[in-house]
């Protein structure tokens, strides 16, 4: 009877064991996805701060173009490939001699179309 028990005694003891085991292994997986999920969160929450900064610059860079265009009528954009033939400019020249990308143009017409 003894042997009985103490062989089941054992059995379980192994059982909970190798339990045991597998959840300390699956403890550790979880570990190792959270902390990659953490460094994609900190990534994304860098990018989208970036991404703020740069609406930023380029909102105020629209506005105070924008701004130039309607106080100094003198300041509107020369677009090349107006007079010489370039039908795809990648930036413009103002006539202060600033060069804009043609990013920045875009929204700058965009804006003033609207206003």
């Amino acid at each position: 009877m003894l042997k009985k028990e103490r062989e089941d005694w054992k059995k379980k003891t192994n059982v909970c064991a190798s339990e045991w085991q597998a959840l300390k292994v699956k403890v550790t997986e979880l570990q190792e996805q959270l902390a990659q999920q953490e460094q994609s969160y900190t990534k994304l929450q860098t990018e989208y701060q970036n991404m703020q900064d740069k609406y930023k610059n380029a909102k105020k860079t629209v506005y105070t173009y924008k701004e130039n265009i309607v106080m100094q009528p003198a300041h509107m954009c020369e677009f090349p490939g107006e007079n010489d033939g370039d039908a795809n400019p990648s930036y413009f020249v103002s006539r202060n001699g600033e060069k804009w990308i043609a990013e920045v143009r875009d929204l700058c017409l965009a804006l003033w179309v609207q206003a």
